[in-house]
């Protein structure tokens, strides 16, 4: 950066150069409002000149431990849940869980949800 207080080595992110009249200027300031809202635009003038993708657009939230190692805690659930699907499919075949019991559950929830669809008060 040169002495003029102008960021000519980095354009980036955190290169906005500040206005010419800046509160380092010596002597009253009367128009404070009018150095803060030029201030401002500048600022925004500048982040809407950035790329966004540069700041962070568009891209997966990246946790982290205490220590600093990433955690993906949503491919590892999917990953978690799809491994324990697996091995229930593989280790229980259809014949072996009760094809009667399941049946005769399956009936009894069908009765209990036509006597729960039925009036209450009986005569």
């Amino acid at each position: 950066a040169g002495c003029d207080g102008s960021a000519t080595e980095n354009p980036g992110v955190g290169s906005v150069a500040p206005p010419a009249s800046t509160f380092r200027a010596p002597g009253l300031h009367t128009d404070v409002k009018a150095e803060v809202a030029a201030m401002r635009a500048q600022r925004e003038a500048e982040l809407q000149r950035t790329n966004a993708e540069a700041l962070g657009a568009g891209t997966d939230t990246v946790y982290r431990d205490r220590h600093g190692r990433k955690l993906d805690y949503l491919n590892e659930m999917v990953r978690q849940q799809d491994s324990t699907a697996r091995k229930e499919a593989e280790n229980k075949p259809a014949w072996g869980g009760g094809l009667r019991q399941q049946q005769e559950d399956e009936e009894r929830k069908a009765y209990m949800r036509a006597e729960a669809a039925k009036p209450f008060a009986r005569y």
